[in-house]
């Protein structure tokens, strides 16, 4: 990891209130399964601190990845699949090979 000093820079655009996304994952049974998931989208929180608390009260010792959505749709409820851009604030997914969880 690296660290170096910049110049303040003004946002493009703030989100006060944005929209996280988390995937708990659950071991199989079988190891010739991958991971099962469990995924939640969350809204309306005060901030992260709120959202991680939130995750580890829910997180039942599953491994889990907490996203923040930074362009993506309002959300609608569970009728279709989520399409926005994410950005990955912990956790990793234990079906990718390039982890140590594969």
């Amino acid at each position: 990891m690296k660290a170096e000093p910049t110049v303040h820079s003004e946002e493009l655009e703030e989100l006060a209130h944005p929209v996280y996304r988390v995937n708990f994952w659950e071991k199989p049974h079988s190891a010739a399964f991958g991971w099962n998931l469990d995924a939640w989208v969350v809204f309306d929180a005060a901030d992260l601190e709120e959202v991680s608390q939130w995750v580890e009260d829910h997180a039942n010792g599953r491994r889990y990845e907490l996203f923040v959505e930074t362009v993506g749709e309002v959300y609608s409820g569970f009728e279709k699949p989520r399409a926005a851009s994410l950005v990955r604030l912990a956790g990793s997914n234990p079906n990718d090979p390039r982890n140590e969880y594969a």
